[in-house]
């Protein structure tokens, strides 16, 4: 019986870090892309990294299980990303970095 709780505290422990891991690798993915939508020169090189960035986001919401806090500035750095590519594509590049800028800084509000 011993063995048997041992192994089931072994599978447990092990599950919720792989998820912790998935949201922590989902949320560095954002910001990464994040960072590229801010660096990127025209519109479209904008759009596609806000794209990636807010799928990114979005799978790290679906893993996670944050504060409040984090919540609330994933949540704020995805409705960034969503104007970020709706500028991008209009060809605003100016309006387009800014809000890049608001949503990697929201996201690295959720990685300090």
């Amino acid at each position: 019986m011993k063995s048997f709780n041992l192994f089931f505290g072994i599978l447990l422990f092990s599950m919720f870090s792989s998820h912790v891991i998935a949201q922590n690798d989902s949320l560095k993915n954002a910001v990464s892309h994040a960072e590229e939508a801010v660096n990127a020169v025209t519109g479209k090189e904008i759009s596609v990294h806000a794209n990636a960035a807010k799928t990114a986001a979005l799978e790290a919401k679906k893993d996670g299980n944050f504060s409040d806090d984090a919540k609330y500035h994933l949540e704020a750095g995805i409705i960034s990303l969503e104007r970020v590519i709706e500028r991008g594509d209009s060809g605003a590049v100016e309006e387009a970095h800014k809000q890049a800028n608001d949503a990697l800084k929201h996201f690295k509000e959720i990685s300090k």
